[in-house]
Formats: structure tokens, C-alpha cells, sequence
């Protein structure tokens, strides 16, 4: 059984990397909190008016790229359902 004082020193070790952890962790919430009002100050100088049009122009791309990923898979899908491709002709 180890001494008292070892066990002092394990548990003061275990202490200090779990506070180091706890430091870090607050460290990064004060940090994404200090950012999301920043970027709500900013949102609000832009106000709504300029951020809309950017806004429905990412929506467009993005449903541009749904559309495309959809024709893909409906590409693809016949490859799947009949197994591998036959091996090529050398020639």
C-alpha cells in the first residue's frame, strides 16, 4: 500500500490536470461567446436588407448543387444494382 504521501502527490496531480482541463474548457466558452456577439453586432451593422439578397444567393447555390448530387446518384444507381462492370477488352 502506497504511503500517505504518495497518494497526496496522486491526487494533487489529478487535481491540477483536471483544473488545467477546466481552464481550457472555460478558456474556449468565453472565447465562442466573446465571437457570437461579435458576429451578432456585425449582423446587426449590416442589417437585414444587405444580408438577404447574399443570403438567397447561397440558397440558390445550394439547392444548384442538391440538384446536381441527385442526377449523380440517379447516374450511379444502375451501376450498383447490376454488380461490377465486366472486365475491358484489351486490344
Amino acid at each position: 500500500m502506497p504511503s500517505d504521501w504518495v497518494l497526496v502527490l496522486i491526487i494533487a496531480g489529478t487535481f491540477s490536470v483536471l483544473s488545467g482541463v477546466a481552464w481550457g474548457v472555460l478558456g474556449t466558452v468565453k472565447w465562442y461567446l466573446r465571437e457570437r456577439v461579435r458576429l451578432q453586432e456585425r449582423l446587426a451593422q449590416l442589417g437585414s436588407a444587405e444580408a438577404t439578397p447574399r443570403i438567397q444567393a447561397l440558397e440558390d447555390r445550394v439547392a444548384e448543387l442538391e440538384e446536381r448530387l441527385d442526377y449523380a446518384e440517379r447516374l450511379l444507381a444502375p451501376a450498383r444494382t447490376h454488380g461490377p462492370l465486366a472486365p475491358g477488352r484489351e486490344g
